[in-house]
């Protein structure tokens, strides 16, 4: 037998803020989500019972719904020439016996490592697990006998935005993946175009046909895709300016066994260059613009910014 279902009233009918006019889509435009890769105040579309609710009231008058960023990058990665492979490192745990007690077994951690021969086996979808170690490895070895690599390090709280193949999703496919590696193409040369947004029904551009040739990526010159994001549910401390402190993402490239040691060591001194919207690189050195080995720093002095005025 069913248990009894108390009847609850209808909830009240949800309100647009009076300074605000509902968006109209087109006759010929599903309007059931609405495409986009930022916010803030602009559609606070609020359900009074909180059972719907987009986003979170942080003012008197404002409710703004949450969004999510998604910045989406490539990189053609070239540091040992065009004949580069990708595989990844991970750990697992093996049950061996022990060697100096056979009579006992020793649980221990060890390298698991993954080669991927396809482009569709290098595209890692979101919910999938990544891989901690992201590597496109040269055949060339350093002095141990390591292929010398890079280490793809991704730092990012992103998620799928919308169903695959839901409606306007097809404009945004490389947002399926977080981390995408495929051959270079000369025709391949941007995931997206700024056409997407005018028919993201029929886009111009669709990410996801530069993996339906499945093309071989083992010692190919290869494109990393990568897509970072993070949510943002505006709260009470967003008013009246948006904290922006822990609220990075991104992607590190980092040598691993390209060099025979840390190359920092050799190092002698310090030289930063700041790049200028207009004519030469800034030079920032910490040793004697002559020479001779008695130098004088000038006084300390600080403009309040990172660039010299």
């Amino acid at each position: 037998m069913w248990p009894d279902i108390k009847s609850e009233p209808p909830p009240e009918p949800e309100r647009w803020l009076p300074f605000l006019t509902p968006p109209s889509p087109p006759s010929s435009a599903p309007s059931n989500h609405a495409l986009g890769t930022g916010g803030g105040a602009h559609s606070p579309r609020l359900g009074k019972d909180g059972r719907r609710s987009l986003g979170l009231q942080d003012s008197q008058s404002l409710g703004p719904r949450a969004q999510r960023n998604f910045p989406q990058s490539h990189r053609n990665h070239r540091s040992c020439g065009t004949k580069n492979s990708f595989q990844t490192l991970g750990m697992k745990l093996e049950n061996i016996t022990n060697p100096w007690s056979p009579e006992h077994r020793l649980v221990q951690p060890t390298l698991e490592q993954t080669g991927y021969s396809r482009e569709r086996q290098a595209a890692f979808r979101f919910g999938r697990t990544m891989p901690k170690y992201l590597l496109f490895t040269s055949p060339k070895e350093n002095r141990w006998g390591h292929q010398r690599s890079y280490r793809l390090q991704i730092h990012s709280m992103a998620e799928q935005v919308l169903p695959p193949g839901w409606q306007e999703e097809r404009a945004v496919t490389w947002a399926r993946y977080p981390l995408a590696v495929t051959k270079y193409q000369e025709s391949e040369l941007c995931s997206s175009s700024i056409y997407n947004q005018n028919d993201p029904w029929d886009p111009p551009v669709v990410f996801e046909e530069f993996l339906q040739n499945n093309e071989n990526i083992e010692e190919e010159d290869l494109v990393a895709w990568v897509t970072v994001g993070f949510l943002h549910i505006p709260h009470s401390e967003d008013i009246p300016n948006t904290a922006t402190p822990g609220n990075s993402v991104g992607f590190m490239l980092r040598p691993f066994n390209f060099f025979p040691e840390d190359p920092s060591v050799a190092s002698r001194d310090t030289v930063i260059v700041w790049p200028r919207d207009k004519g030469p690189n800034y030079v920032q050195r910490w040793i004697p613009e002559e020479g001779g080995d008695c130098w004088k720093p000038t006084p300390f002095s600080y403009n309040g910014t990172y660039r010299p005025l």
